[in-house]
């Protein structure tokens, strides 16, 4: 199956730009913290923490006219076009975006245009710009503003508790019993034994269900 040529854009929004000739090779650096630690008895050990974001580094120019013997497309900007666009992307955020495709791995990552240092011409090229582009990782952050006080301006997206209605209570009068509440309350003398089974009652009542007393508080279920 034949590879795919190799195409390298920058883009940012619906802007693109294809760059017209090809770097001889792409340096992708990906740094990782690491801790040597000594431990008593036992030597040193390392420690690996977290990974840091890649840097892609690689050396291209930009040509003034079109050139088949290594232009990859002919319809291109001309150098200082392009060189005022990465300008003008580099105030941005996030600035670009890498895509890389073709070969043996596709590359579609957020960058920052870290440093792009260019000589303007060299002998024998005229209005060709050369350029060595170092561009890093970019990976966006959630800010979450801070409020006096240590809580998250954020707001609570849970939906807000109901208050549990307060239960009902009946103040026990002379001659009643919980049959008699029970038909009031409930409208069923039958259910005297869900009154009394209320932990609450039941602790007030003690043992004896047909012994309760004028002036006391019932839960009613």
């Amino acid at each position: 199956m034949k590879d795919r040529p190799i195409e390298i854009w920058l883009q940012r929004g619906d802007f693109r730009i294809r760059l017209p000739v090809l770097p001889e090779s792409i340096q992708v650096s990906t740094p990782y913290d690491f801790t040597d630690v000594q431990v008593a008895q036992l030597g040193e050990y390392t420690v690996q923490g977290f990974r840091g974001l890649k840097t892609y580094s690689f050396s291209t120019f930009l040509p003034y006219e079109y050139n088949p013997l290594y232009c990859a497309y002919s319809q291109f900007m001309k150098p200082k076009d392009m060189l005022a666009k990465f300008e003008e992307w580099r105030e941005r955020t996030p600035q670009a975006r890498l895509i890389i495709t073709g070969g043996s791995a596709d590359i579609n990552t957020h960058v920052t245009i870290r440093a792009f240092p260019h000589e303007l011409e060299r002998f024998g090229s005229p209005g060709d710009v050369y350029v060595d582009f170092e561009l890093k990782e970019f990976v966006e952050q959630e800010i979450r503003e801070i409020t006096p006080g240590g809580n998250s301006a954020t707001k609570d997206k849970r939906p807000p508790k109901e208050d549990k209605p307060k239960p009902r209570t009946y103040t026990v009068k002379r001659g009643d019993t919980l049959t008699a509440i029970a038909l009031d309350e409930l409208k069923d003398a039958n259910k005297w034994r869900q009154i009394y089974e209320q932990p609450a009652n039941r602790k007030l009542i003690g043992g004896n269900p047909h012994l309760i007393q004028p002036g006391q508080k019932l839960v009613i279920p």
